[in-house]
């Protein structure tokens, strides 16, 4: 995963913490420009190619022993003030801008220095735990309640996979605070009915999806989605077309690292995609392989127990009915700077009402996979997590998503997978499966 967009994603959180109270009025962006877009906070400036930071560098020594060198980088920063935005369209104005240099030198030799291992950690010396909000039910108790058949689960209070998004209201309003976008439910009960919203589901066209809460959060999460595709190179476009198509139990298995052939064999996961048809411009391709792989049932005496485990992380999971509430676009959507990759221009769909962008359901759907196998093989923990960030990465260089839709899928999956194991379909199930994936690849 790259460095840079890590950051980003991180920034956007640290942002919507603190996000405007102010609504603002709804538009449809229609030009992101990297040069005028507002930005609250310093970053490092990009030039017209690769997204690159503005560094130099000079190296002084003997050039025919390199028995020492030294390296100077520059850094250049500019921080801009917004005064003001105009009108109901995404016009504004800025006040100022103020450049920032800085340097640092780096010296390295030849000759190997003594390594140094820092001492062992020696902890708080007490618990560290924040506290517990009461008024707020337990995920993993309520993580069934994510539903969108049922009229007494589509909001906050009574939606557990709603209600752990919460905060993206900081950043954005729906106009109704339901699940209801191409949803119609009876009323069941005490609970009314709900009549699907009249959304239209683009940004430009009335009736609107919501209201942006926090202007400057949304401008730089739709300049982030533009930076990406605008400078993707030939192998992140393979790799965002590869994990947009293929089954996301298969893709993220390549963070088992040396292990990931026998991870295979023994699981039975495979794919019929194996690289970017040259008529995908033209044609959808849909990934006939087996996903995470072949459960007991289905014969897998060496590592079905594994796979069983895996395959409990899907239920109730899904990021549906928070698409359907949130009522978010997809960046593609919200503005032309945004381009899809055009092997995937024939996945679009034909119907934005009931496709929402946050929060990404390729992004949560790995996550949720990459902790379950993390958990049967915690000595590849970091690397499966790692791998599963890569994939949301790739849904912004795919154009398919922005920061803000990656982040909702990784957090959201993040509870189910922890709710699943708690409390869910694998209740009981860990201990078996751990043993049986450890015996087989370890």
């Amino acid at each position: 995963m790259h460095g840079a967009a890590a950051f980003a994603l991180a920034a956007a959180v640290a942002a919507a913490a603190a996000g405007s109270a102010t609504a603002s009025p709804i538009y449809c962006v229609t030009s992101v420009s990297s040069a005028a877009a507002p930005e609250s906070t310093s970053h490092a400036s990009y030039g017209a190619g690769s997204p690159s930071t503005s560094e130099g560098s000079s190296n002084s020594g003997d050039s025919s022993s390199s028995t020492a060198h030294a390296s100077t980088n520059a850094y250049s920063a500019t921080t801009t003030s917004v005064a003001s935005y105009g009108g109901a369209g995404p016009s504004y104005s800025s006040a100022s801008a103020t450049q920032h240099s800085y340097s640092y030198t780096v010296a390295s030799s030849s000759a190997s220095p003594a390594v140094t291992l820092p001492p062992v950690p020696a902890g708080l010396g007490y618990e560290d735990s924040a506290p517990v909000n009461t008024s707020v039910l337990p995920f993993v108790d309520y993580a069934g309640t994510n539903r969108r058949d049922d009229a007494c689960y589509v909001n906050i209070s009574t939606n557990a996979g709603v209600r752990v998004l919460d905060q993206y209201l900081k950043i954005w309003m729906p106009t109704t605070l339901i699940v209801d976008a191409g949803v119609t439910l009876a009323a069941d009960g005490s609970c009314p009915a709900v009549v699907a919203t009249n959304w239209s589901g683009i940004p430009s066209v009335a009736p609107y999806g919501g209201t942006i809460v926090n202007l400057d959060l949304h401008y730089h999460n739709l300049n982030v989605s533009a930076k990406h595709t605008a400078n993707r190179t030939a192998e992140q476009a393979l790799a965002a077309y590869l994990d947009d198509r293929r089954n996301k139990g298969y893709s993220i298995t390549d963070g088992m690292g040396p292990l990931t052939s026998l991870w295979r064999t023994l699981s039975g996961s495979n794919t019929s995609i194996t690289t970017m048809p040259a008529d995908a411009v033209n044609k959808s391709y849909s990934d006939s392989g087996t996903d995470i792989g072949l459960t007991t049932a289905q014969g897998n005496t060496l590592f079905g127990a594994a796979v069983d485990f895996i395959n409990q992380v899907g239920g109730n999971a899904s990021t549906e009915p928070a698409k359907r509430f949130y009522k978010y676009a997809r960046p593609f959507r919200w503005t032309s700077e945004v381009v899809v990759l055009p092997q995937l221009v024939p996945t679009e769909s034909s119907t934005p009402v009931t496709d929402g962008g946050f929060p990404s359901g390729h992004t949560a759907e790995a996550t949720r996979k990459a902790f379950m196998m993390a958990y049967l093989v915690p000595q590849r923990f970091q690397e499966m997590i790692a791998r599963a960030l890569e994939l949301g990465e790739n849904r912004i260089f795919a154009g398919m998503h922005d920061p803000l839709d990656v982040i909702g899928g990784h957090l959201q999956s993040t509870a189910f997978a922890a709710a699943v194991i708690a409390n869910g379909g694998d209740t009981g199930m860990g201990p078996a499966a751990y043993a049986n994936a450890q015996a087989q690849l370890i």
